[in-house]
């Protein structure tokens, strides 16, 4: 017979995965994938330089705990053990692509819809017009 289960509850997550750049002078030496409390980021950066010789950025941030999924995805880059990977050009690439899409999620979110409607009923009448 099998062994029933409790039901589980999915809670909403509340931390966020960032990606922060260690420099050495103006070279780029090593990315570290963390994850810290929503909305903490920048704080967590700034406890981080305090320990740091090495100059820290912030390269992006992705809501949600997926540190171990890209920890995985990228291993092969992985300096030694832990947190900190080789600056590889796919990598680089990856957190690029996540840095634009908070932009653009931002610049959405800090439009005035209505505004944004005009201008999209704008160019669909400008189009309509052309044929």
């Amino acid at each position: 017979m099998k062994k029933k289960t409790a039901p589980r509850i999915k809670i909403e997550n509340k931390r966020d995965t960032y990606f922060c750049g260690i420099y050495r002078g103006k070279r780029l030496y090593a990315v570290k994938i963390g994850l810290c409390t929503r909305g903490r980021v920048n704080q967590r950066i700034s406890n981080l330089q305090t320990g740091s010789v090495d100059r820290l950025k912030l390269l992006a941030v992705v809501q949600g705990a997926y540190e171990r999924k890209f920890q995985r995805k990228y291993a092969g880059y992985r300096l030694k053990k832990g947190e900190f990977f080789k600056p590889a050009p796919e990598l680089l690439r990856m957190i690029g692509t996540l840095a634009d899409l908070a932009k653009l999620i931002e610049q959405l979110e800090h439009q005035d819809l209505g505004q944004l409607i005009k201008g999209l009923e704008k160019q669909q009448q400008l189009v309509v017009n052309k044929h």
